[in-house]
């Protein structure tokens, strides 16, 4: 779409989406992603009024890392900057205080094993922060077993709970803080009550998280593509 107010965005349809979500790529475009039975006309119109939201947020939620020393990264609502240590014994990565260190087993520093190490030491960061808060929400919420989790590397969603009642989380979900951890924990565990969004499921999230619109209003503006 093109207007003259130079209004540009790519549309994906996706079979079975209720929802119309718009995003801010890595290179600042702007993707919408609809069901097949979303009419375009309605889509123009949504793009239209986001418009003003996305010029303001489109040069400020990108962040492009270069894996040097120096580069900085947001850990569990902390940062760490990158720290590399070259001619290792084997390549691994570590969090020490503030900083992230990236060893690696020769000479060359390779920016994508570099990146490949960081989203292993996130992910151990994000586990270990699971494997406490898991555990207490759901017997807050009076869930008999802690349901099993596995973690993956979404690009469309921060977390999800499938019909079955397994959770599955972003690694890039280390990227945020605890109150927002806490609120998409809070949220997958409520869908093992509702499978849905709609006024029982909000009521039973707003039991636990009171505050919780105002968490998602925030989690609204964490580029979820801006992690690594």
């Amino acid at each position: 779409m093109e207007t003259d107010v130079k209004v540009q965005y790519t549309l994906r349809r996706r079979a079975g989406q209720r929802r119309v979500y718009l995003r801010i790529q890595s290179d600042g475009s702007l993707l919408v992603t609809a069901g097949e039975h979303v009419s375009k006309q309605y889509i123009d119109s949504l793009v239209l009024d986001k418009w003003d939201w996305y010029l303001k947020n489109r040069r400020t939620k990108t962040v492009i890392h270069d894996y040097k020393d120096g580069d900085s990264f947001s850990l569990l609502g902390r940062t760490v900057v990158l720290e590399t240590v070259i001619d290792a014994k084997r390549s691994s990565s570590m969090v020490i205080d503030s900083r992230l260190i990236v060893f690696l087993h020769g000479k060359e520093a390779d920016p994508a094993i570099k990146q490949r190490l960081i989203v292993e030491e996130f992910g151990r960061q994000l586990t270990r922060f699971l494997e406490i808060r898991l555990p207490f929400w759901s017997q807050k919420m009076s869930i008999s077993k802690t349901p099993h989790f596995h973690l993956n590397n979404a690009r469309r969603q921060w977390a999800s709970c499938s019909s079955t009642g397994e959770l599955s989380f972003s690694v890039k979900m280390a990227s945020l803080d605890s109150e927002l951890l806490d609120y998409l924990i809070v949220h997958e565990l409520s869908h093992i009550f509702y499978m849905n969004h709609g006024p029982s499921f909000k009521a039973l999230l707003a039991t636990y998280i009171p505050d919780w619109e105002q968490r998602r209003k925030r989690l609204s503006d964490c580029y979820l593509d801006s992690f690594i």
